[in-house]
Order: C-alpha cells, then structure tokens, then sequence
C-alpha cells in the first residue's frame, strides 16, 4: 500500500509539532458552539537540548494562533487551522481550548473522538496523557486525565450519570484489551445494530474519578512501549481510551436519556525505521505503525479532496475509528480544516 505523494505535498521536519483533531456528530445549534465538526490544532513543543544545534524547520505562529508558517530549507508552508498552540502554551489551556468542548458535546448526547497524530517525541503523549497519573491534577496532566476528572466535576445534580469504559491498544495490526490479564488478540467485528466493534473488549463501570484513574493507569502499565534511537520511551501502539456515558433525568411526569461514546485516541508516532536503528523487532512494530498512520493520512485526504473512496480497512485503526473519521468531511465550511489536516498529517508522515 502506498500513499498518493503528489508534488503538493510538503515534506517537512517538524519533529517537535503534534496534531490534535476532535471531531463530534453535532450540528451547529448554538452561538456558543463551534460549526465545524472538526476541529484541527496544531501544539509545538520546546526545542530538546540535543535539537537547539540540529537542522530543525524554523515555526512562526500568527497573533491571532490561527496560521502556522514552517519555514523550511529555502521553502515556506503556511497551514491554516483552528487553533495553533506554541511552546508556551500550558497543559490547562491545551484541555480547555480542545477537549472541554467535546465534553460538552458529549454531555449534550453527541458521539465524540479526539486523537493526536505526529512524530516520535513530538509530545503526543504528554499532550494526551502528561507526565503523571496521580489522583489529583497537577499542571502537567494530560487531556485524557484532565477529561476524566472533568466529566465527573460536570455532572448535572439532577441528573443521574452511567459511566462505562474500555481501553484497548492496536499492536501490530492486532488489537488488544489493555485492562484485561489475559493478552490475546480479539477480533474486530461489524454488524447492522452496533457497527463496529471490537468482540470480547472488556467494559468497568466507574462512578467516581479516582475509579477511572486506577483503570487508565493499569491500562498504561500494560501498554506496549519500547526505547528507540529516536525516544528513550516510545508507544508502539495506538491507544483507543473509550468512555460510554449515560445520562438520565427523571421530572417525575417523564424520563429523558442522553447516550454518549467519547474515543480518546493517543497515536503511536511515525518515524523512519532506518533513523532508529532498528531491530527486528522494532522494524516489524515501525512498518506497521508507519503503514496505520499512511492510511489514516490517506483517509483524511479522500476525505479532503472526495478523490476516492477511503481506505478504511487497509488498517484497523481507520477501521476502528471508521464512524468518527466519516464525520470528519462534513460541516458548513467543509474543506479548510480538513484539507490543512490532509496537508499536515500527510507532511508529517513523509519528513
């Protein structure tokens, strides 16, 4: 399988630059309310004490942190997006800016994914997860901790919540329940009533947050990481954290039930095989790794420019997140930030 690598597409260094894309099944049907039902944001992480010396693209950001100009060799490229975030940007403010108004949505009853997509040691990981999961935040808690905490915090007192959740990883085109003892491989299924899923993927039900932080953190002792020449310690596997929430309100003369799925992706990073030295091992989890993420890049492309149909099964990931990606082309202004997603992700997977 390969990727269409038209002349357009920018092949640039940005290994300290992580993409972050949420997507929601909402309608534009408030003010406050963002039309778009997708949102792409770019965050670039400080400069590493090895890179100050490296040939590194040079970024620049616009006041208003919606253009994003890489200036790279003797070239230029200028991405325009929802939100650029730069160096100076704290873990609050990435939480509050991306992901608290997905969990509005949510709470309002709308499906919702949010993932994020770069290279190795772009700051995926401590975008999404931080550096610690204690059981309280601290300012360097990522946005899946950050998320957990607040969905409990928002709960309506008149309202009775259910909250349920997975946690699976994509190892080597194979899926695997993270918050399971036993490690076999489970099998994806679809069907008409429930679509997509994953058979056998073991489902916790939480009632407080301290509940869902122990399950994410054994989760994560589980997850599948390695040391690379490129990153001390690497995910070789895509996270898929699944919440399931349910929230019922009871007047008395009637019931209302709003039912939300929340998919909070943490991507494992792209990177080329023969800069990390690697062994045979490694080798087999980097090509299947780099050939997910070629995919993704792929379907949001077809999705951009309605070229073809997109790939969904040439990778489990864009199989699994099949439903979310599919939002992704729609909206009232379809093409700005689908079409600077298809650029960047695409320019990520080829530096």
């Amino acid at each position: 399988m390969s990727a269409d690598r038209s002349p357009a597409t920018p092949k640039i260094k940005l290994p300290r630059a992580n993409l972050i894309m949420r997507s929601s099944s909402e309608n534009c049907v408030a003010d406050n309310l963002e039309c778009s039902r997708m949102t792409v944001a770019v965050r670039i992480r400080p400069l590493l004490v090895k890179e100050l010396h490296m040939d590194v693209s040079s970024i620049e950001i616009s006041p208003d942190r919606r253009e994003m100009k890489v200036n790279d060799n003797a070239k230029s490229y200028t991405f325009k997006l929802d939100h650029c975030l730069g160096q100076d940007t704290d873990q609050t403010s990435v939480f509050t800016i991306i992901a608290q108004p997905l969990l509005d949505a949510a709470f309002n009853g709308y499906n919702v994914c949010l993932f994020a997509y770069g290279q190795t040691g772009s700051g995926k990981s401590y975008s999404m997860m931080g550096d610690n999961l204690d059981s309280s935040l601290k300012e360097t808690t990522g946005i899946i901790p950050r998320f957990c905490h607040q969905l409990f915090d928002q709960i309506p007192s008149n309202m009775v919540a259910q909250v349920k959740i997975s946690y699976l990883e994509i190892y080597n085109e194979f899926v695997y329940d993270l918050l399971s003892s036993e490690r076999k491989a489970l099998k994806v299924r679809e069907s008409p009533d429930t679509g997509i899923f994953v058979s056998d993927l073991s489902v916790h039900g939480v009632s407080s947050f301290s509940e869902m932080q122990k399950w994410l953190s054994e989760g994560n002792k589980a997850r599948a990481t390695a040391s690379t020449n490129m990153n001390d310690k690497s995910s070789r596997s895509h996270s898929i954290f699944q919440i399931q929430l349910t929230l019922t309100e009871d007047t008395g003369s009637s019931v209302t039930q709003k039912c939300s799925q929340i998919n909070l992706v943490d991507l494992a990073g792209s990177e080329r095989v023969a800069q990390t030295k690697a062994t045979e091992e490694r080798f087999k989890e980097g090509r299947n790794i780099n050939l997910s993420l070629m995919t993704l890049g792929q379907v949001i492309t077809n999705l951009s420019d309605h070229s073809a149909v997109p790939p969904y099964r040439n990778s489990t990931l864009t199989y699994l997140l099949k439903v979310r990606l599919k939002c992704l082309g729609w909206g009232p202004n379809p093409g700005l930030p689908i079409h600077q997603a298809s650029s960047l992700t695409m320019a990520l997977s080829y530096w």
